[in-house]
């Protein structure tokens, strides 16, 4: 959604008015002359002669004044005209060329923004935006609770957007865009386009339709299908239907991006820790951290040495559910000790002492364990087997004379509930040290309240749903990334290798760096086969040549692979190759390792190592894409189903499908613009529009087509503010 904001006055005033004045003292002159003119230059007759003129114009001669030869002017009457002159061209510009217009909503996050609150993590500095503007703007006079936290998309932490006084500051308004209104009077619209258009589906707010802006997608007589996070083009042939990927351009490739590591923004708390996200392969030692962590260098050393990178992150969060399970049982046993009992009061002590320790061990970690450390999880976890030995088994507690079973049952019930805590945080260390597959998370949609449970206030949110997919979606495997990366060469020799796995594809840049050579190529691995299958291979020379630094890009988007080297395009837009075939898609364990840098031969050092993602495009908006069954939906089951243990490993070749990922293999496409008898072509003045914010975009998947009569511009620029200056792609 777009409002309309009026192309401000105050844009254009000052240029329009400084013009308009000029040109009205040029008019009022009776001779026609210049402004800029210092002295009136008469053309009558009566003129006087040269020697006049110079008379008149030495130091100390009177000379003649332009005043005294015009005619008075009327400086309110001029002041009146201006203000109209200036009124009605811009409104001539509002209506005919250029309009205002702000983003109050998030679908075409983090490309446009709509109101969002900023977010700075404190353990990796990273800064972020956060959506607001449901309760900047309640759809239906539905009121939404505003974001307290938020997850930090790199490190994931969570972050308190309030001020030190408790407060939340005001959510900052969406993104200004300026949009031309003649651009498709004066030409077709084209795909990616970002285009402003009056919704579809009639009045919705205050009698009047409302303005959505998204991306363009599909043309008129198109039909569009929605696969693995890609959109095709279908083409209905006699032997069915065939679809063709549609590839973006390099440009919208850097504008639609999203981050997913940065080298250079590690979070203290987990340095040493975790393992850390870039490291040399195991018995590889040759690649050594330089500047803490955030360079490598890679000495002179024959034969291949490699670096990579695995997404390892922060212990996801225990379900709040097992800690008020846990204060129930805590809170029966103490009620139970109140009871009067005959026996050994050694025993009774010994109940209640460890209660008491369990109490205070549980209280500090409740509220913190969402942002839990390993070590504080691994005190957790020791402090539960310390108590749970000491805790009594209920053959002991059936020894206590006059003992009831209202005691024997609070303490197997305290001893199931603090297993289970236990279980729960060992299990969230352990996925922590292992690597988990990239998946569509949007730390814009990531906003977080207090968590209410069984009428249980948490300061800290702890949601019972799938912390970071939020509950109303899977999470989508993206098998699309990008790497960048400072490359320094010390020495003019060796090879340089960069890796992007992709399910069965391993996509792969060498570059010769003495000649200044890279080779692309992209092999396909099939189950059963011992070599790869060269699908595609192609070449060109580099600036990489010799000793020096070098800003390298290369990415694997859209069935196609672009690299830059600094500004420059080597292969232009990339190389095409074939997409994959329906029985080898989904990913493989490869995918743990997605990234990889190697050398041979080489002295080179790799600094500002990013990761990005390409945009995953879901087939529904606000649905479940994959038929995956991992019981309810909490961040440790998302993290485990993401990994792969040493036993799930155990005989897996880096190639073979994985079982519990064969459901992200067996998605089908969705083919759009659909109708009530399926899908259909878009007609000749039809275009089907996305949002960038894919699951928390309503656009055409669930309204449909925008016809051409709604369409009301290209939106070309951000003008403010001003720290998003720029043009739109």
């Amino acid at each position: 959604m777009i409002e309309h904001r009026p192309l401000n006055g105050f844009i254009l005033g000052p240029v329009l008015k400084d013009a308009l004045f000029m040109n009205n003292n040029q008019q009022n002159r009776p001779d026609g002359a210049d402004s800029s003119t210092k002295r009136l230059v008469r053309t009558d007759p009566a003129s006087p002669s040269p020697a006049e003129t110079q008379a008149e114009t030495k130091p100390g001669k009177s000379e003649t004044t332009e005043t005294a030869s015009r005619p008075k002017i009327d400086t309110s009457r001029e002041a009146i005209e201006t203000v109209v002159f200036v009124a009605v061209l811009v409104l001539m510009l509002k209506v005919f060329v250029a309009e205002a217009f702000i983003i109050p909503t998030g679908s075409m996050a983090t490309t446009l923004l709509g109101y969002h609150r900023t977010a700075t993590c404190e353990q990796c500095g990273y800064r972020f935006p956060i959506n607001a503007s449901d309760e900047a703007e309640p759809m239906n006079g539905r009121m939404v609770a505003p974001s307290t936290h938020a997850v930090c998309p790199l490190c994931r932490n969570i972050v308190s957007l309030q001020t030190s006084s408790g407060h939340l500051p005001p959510a900052s308004g969406g993104d200004k865009v300026l949009v031309l209104k003649p651009q498709y009077d004066m030409s077709t619209p084209k795909r990616l386009d970002v285009i402003v258009f009056k919704f579809p589906k009639g009045p919705i707010k205050d009698f009047s339709a409302l303005n959505y802006i998204k991306r363009l997608w599909g043309l008129p007589g198109e039909k569009l299908s929605i696969w693995h996070g890609d959109v095709f083009l279908r083409k209905d042939t006699d032997q069915g239907p065939v679809r063709e990927i549609i590839r973006k351009p390099p440009r919208k490739i850097l504008e639609m991006r999203r981050l997913v590591s940065d080298s250079d923004l590690p979070a203290k708390d987990l340095i040493g820790k975790l393992p850390p996200r870039w490291a040399p392969v195991a018995g590889d030692a040759m690649w050594k951290a330089e500047d803490d962590g955030k360079a490598f260098r890679s000495p002179t050393k024959a034969g291949w040495s490699w670096l990579r990178f695995r997404n390892i992150c922060r212990p996801p969060p225990i379900d709040p559910r097992l800690f008020v399970d846990f204060r129930r049982a805590l809170d029966a046993v103490d009620q139970s000790l109140r009871t009067p009992r005959s026996g050994s009061r050694q025993l009774l002590n010994r109940i209640a002492t460890v209660s008491s320790e369990l109490r205070n061990l549980i209280s500090p970690m409740q509220e913190s364990t969402v942002t839990a450390r390993p070590d504080r999880l691994k005190t957790l976890v020791d402090g539960l087997d310390r108590a749970l030995r000491l805790l009594p088994s209920a053959e002991e507690v059936r020894t206590l004379e006059g003992t009831a079973d209202d005691l024997i049952v609070a303490v197997d019930n305290l001893r199931l509930a603090s297993e289970s805590v236990r279980d729960a945080a060992a299990s969230a260390n352990a996925v922590a040290s292992r690597s988990q597959l990239i998946t569509d998370l949007v730390g814009y949609n990531l906003g977080l309240t207090g968590t209410t449970v069984d009428n249980q206030r948490f300061a800290v949110p702890v949601p019972p749903m799938d912390l970071f997919h939020d509950g109303r979606t899977v999470a989508h495997w993206v098998r699309d990334l990008m790497v960048e990366f400072e490359l320094q060469v010390h020495q003019g020799q060796g090879q340089l290798q960069v890796v992007l796995n992709a399910g069965v594809d391993r996509c792969s840049a060498r570059f010769d760096l003495t000649t200044g050579q890279c080779d692309l190529t992209v092999e396909r691995h099939e189950p059963g086969q011992v070599k790869a299958n060269t699908i595609r291979t192609a070449n060109a020379t580099t600036p990489v040549k010799g000793a020096g630094k070098y800003r390298i890009r290369f990415c694997n988007f859209d069935q196609r692979l672009t690299l830059w080297v600094g500004r420059s395009l080597p292969f232009g837009d990339g190389i095409d190759y074939s997409v994959v075939p329906d029985n080898l898609r989904g990913p493989r364990p490869a995918d743990l390792e997605p990234v990889g840098i190697g050398t041979d031969n080489a002295d080179v050092t790799v600094r500002h190592l990013k990761i990005w993602r390409d945009i995953h495009y879901t087939r529904y908006v606000n649905r479940a894409d994959y038929d995956i069954d991992i019981g309810p939906p909490t961040s440790l089951r998302t993290a485990e189903f993401l990994t792969l243990s040493a036993d799930e490993q155990q005989g897996l070749d880096p190639w073979s499908p994985v079982s519990k990922w064969s459901a992200y293999a067996r998605q089908e496409p969705v083919d759009y613009p659909r109708s009530l008898q399926g899908s259909r072509a878009l007609g000749p003045n039809e275009y089907f529009a996305l949002g960038d914010n894919s699951t928390r975009s309503s656009d055409s998947r669930a309204w449909g087509v925008v016809p051409q009569r709604l369409l009301l511009g290209k939106a070309v620029w951000v003008y403010w503010p001003f720290r998003r200056f720029g043009m739109i792609q």
